[in-house]
């Protein structure tokens, strides 16, 4: 629950199935953050040599959960400790075992060592994607619509779909325009603006990509790749895309 060093601060609280826990360092376990008396949020509290102090009463608790200090009292009561579980640091970031001891080691990839490893900053990652949808940004046309010989046939039906829906928001009452969307066809697009470091282009670009994954959003990442990699060549190496424009294999999805 608490560091061996003064100058360690609490890490903000986390939610462990519906509990909040509260830890300072990676040698000691981690703490529930509701207290035992009046239900204080002991991450609020503040770091005293090797215990926490909650912010309520001052009471003091070290690192294994039991209170060590009550102001004015000579007995401490046998109710004042926290629920506490074992913690592991690995890379950074703090892992802990929901019980009283931990019935394995904390897995890792097979045959790697932990050690050989480090952890990368967090992706940088925004989305601007509105949630009402309209037929106002035109549609997708999917390349086995023109294999099957129904262009004519898919193009009636769509701008028919989009008459519907224009009818279906003019309707009159408060709930139409929202209700409308029920008939917009998700061949339709939708204006999304995605805001992204490259560590995420990369990641999107290549999950995205693969063949198991729908074509609309294959073309999206497959552009993501080509747009990076017309402005910045040196950095296309780093890309691991799927050429969205090879056949897909069906079978292998």
């Amino acid at each position: 629950m608490l560091s061996s060093g003064p100058r360690f601060d609490p890490t903000p609280p986390k939610e462990l199935e519906y509990e909040p826990t509260l830890s300072l360092s990676s040698d000691a376990p981690t703490a529930s953050t509701w207290l035992t008396q009046l239900g204080a949020d002991l991450g609020c509290g503040r770091v005293v040599r090797e215990s926490i102090q909650c912010p309520f009463h001052n009471w003091r608790y070290a690192r294994d959960g039991r209170c060590i200090h009550i102001p004015g009292a000579e007995h401490i009561p046998p109710f004042a400790r926290q629920t506490s579980y074992p913690v592991v640091e690995r890379h950074g970031y703090l892992f802990f075992f929901n019980g009283n001891e931990p019935l394995f080691p904390l897995p890792f990839f097979f045959g790697a060592d932990p050690e050989e490893y480090s952890a990368g900053r967090l992706f940088s990652y925004e989305a601007d994607c509105p949630w009402f949808m309209n037929a106002a940004h035109g549609f997708d046309t999917p390349p086995e619509v023109d294999a099957a010989g129904i262009r004519s046939d898919y193009e009636f039906a769509m701008k028919r779909a989009e008459t519907a829906v224009q009818k279906l928001s003019a309707a009159g009452s408060k709930e139409a325009p929202q209700n409308a969307q029920y008939a917009i066809p998700l061949a339709f697009r939708k204006r999304t603006l995605f805001k992204m470091d490259f560590a995420e282009a990369v990641y999107i670009s290549e999950l995205r990509t693969t063949p198991a994954g729908h074509a609309s959003y294959r073309n999206v990442a497959y552009a993501m790749y080509e747009a990076v990699a017309a402005r910045y060549p040196a950095l296309a190496k780093y890309f691991r895309v799927h050429d969205v424009r090879e056949p897909v294999d069906l079978l292998k999805r």
